[in-house]
């Protein structure tokens, strides 16, 4: 779906100018303790591949509900942004490590380490679109990311949408479903 696809695309390129392009400014050690394995660290509540089918119309929703307005929404689903029209995608969270990818394609839209504290992940995108926080409800086998905690420096994606506005409607605007 090209929404879906406009909004990787959108967040790859938000991220790299939040951070000045430097691929490693805001980089975090993984959450496993040194000296420890990831065998041993606490499994997390996500641990395990998680799925979604991303609409066009849950991600329009998810802009006017944020009140980023009309040209928010045009910029956000863009057909010239829009590659594969594919809207199913994974997340598999093993240890402390995330990645994202379209489900039928595997093609990679993000992939870093996380955390998972108090009812709020953190991820760290190796791509480099940085570190964004989301509240987490997680119930059962749905969880839902609501909407991002403080993010970012300042940047705008444009003139009243703030540059994490991307990775916000990919990841908040739908909900997830355990897979395994």
């Amino acid at each position: 779906m090209r929404t879906l696809i406009a909004l990787t695309m959108l967040a790859s390129t938000v991220a790299g100018c939040s951070t000045g392009g430097a691929p490693d400014a805001g980089r975090r050690e993984p959450a496993t303790p040194a000296g420890s394995t990831a065998a041993e660290a606490p499994v997390s509540p996500l641990e395990g591949t998680w799925t979604t089918d991303l609409k066009a119309s849950a991600v329009r929703a998810y802009i006017r509900e944020a009140g980023w307005g009309r040209a928010a929404e045009k910029a956000l689903l863009d057909p010239e942004m829009a590659g594969p029209r594919e809207t199913e995608f994974r997340i598999d969270f093993v240890g402390d490590q995330f990645r994202m990818a379209q489900a039928t394609t595997d093609e990679q839209w993000q992939s870093g380490v996380f955390t998972l504290e108090d009812g709020t992940l953190t991820i760290d995108d190796e791509a480099p679109v940085g570190v964004n926080t989301f509240r987490v409800d997680l119930n059962g086998d749905t969880v839902n990311f609501d909407q991002p905690g403080p993010n970012g420096d300042g940047f705008e994606f444009m003139p009243g949408v703030p540059g994490w506005a991307p990775a916000a409607v990919l990841w908040c605007s739908t909900t997830w479903q355990r897979t395994s």
